[in-house]
């Protein structure tokens, strides 16, 4: 087997407005996440600009960052972590090809469609998200795969993680433990509202053009080329 190390960095996209809380508090927390439970969730960029365009059925994986990130569709922020500041055995990684496949089949997305409509009709989203975690566990416990079971919930090593980057999967990093801001370094910054207005937003290719203003002069924007979308 082939020997892939782990990434030398990896990059955390937030808001603007959630970035200046991280200043305030000095640390970079962990959020909950339906399948998992908390960490502190990021990319390795290489490896999500070249393999995230078909992890989602019919999506961008990229797009669903962004859209997930820029709810205020203000200003963006990415930050960079060296992962020799983290404890590795607290570094697990997530396939979402393998997540994709899962919501995106037609028992999952079905039952969560309904929730969302039902929801949508009555104007009543309290308990939407319990409730969605309900229906992902309530299909995760009939997988005859328990290795889909596993992965999701209980996550894959990072160290172990060789196999899935030869299938070329776009992984997620996840760090199971909050990181000091004294370790994190913002490398970019983008208004996305002011780039639907000039000429450096080009709408045939939106998430390209967004990343490439988002990594402007740094040696990661090399890595938008791959971008095929």
């Amino acid at each position: 087997m082939v020997n892939i190390k782990s990434p030398r960095f990896i990059y955390h996209i937030t808001s603007r407005s959630n970035y200046n809380k991280l200043l305030t508090d000095g640390t970079l927390r962990m959020s909950e996440d339906l399948f998992c439970g908390q960490g502190v969730f990021a990319s390795e960029l290489n490896n999500i600009f070249k393999n995230s365009a078909n992890a989602w059925k019919g999506k961008s994986l990229l797009e669903e960052i962004i859209k997930f990130t820029n709810k205020d569709n203000g200003s963006i922020v990415i930050l960079k972590i060296p992962t020799s500041s983290l404890d590795m055995d607290k570094l697990y990684v997530r396939s979402h090809n393998i997540m994709g496949k899962f919501c995106y089949s037609d028992e999952v997305h079905n039952a969560v469609a309904k929730l969302y409509y039902k929801c949508q009709s009555l104007g009543q989203w309290k308990n939407y998200s319990k409730n969605l975690k309900k229906i992902y566990f309530k299909f995760l416990g009939k997988q005859t795969n328990k290795n889909i079971s596993n992965h999701l919930c209980q996550l894959t090593p990072a160290k172990d993680s060789n196999i899935l980057k030869q299938r070329k999967h776009a992984l997620e990093y996840i760090y199971k433990d909050n990181i000091p801001m004294s370790v994190v370094t913002k490398i970019g910054e983008v208004n996305t509202s002011k780039l639907r207005k000039t000429n450096a937003y080009d709408d045939t290719k939106p998430i390209k053009s967004l990343f490439s203003s988002l990594l402007e002069g740094t040696p990661e924007q090399k890595g938008t080329l791959f971008i095929n979308y």
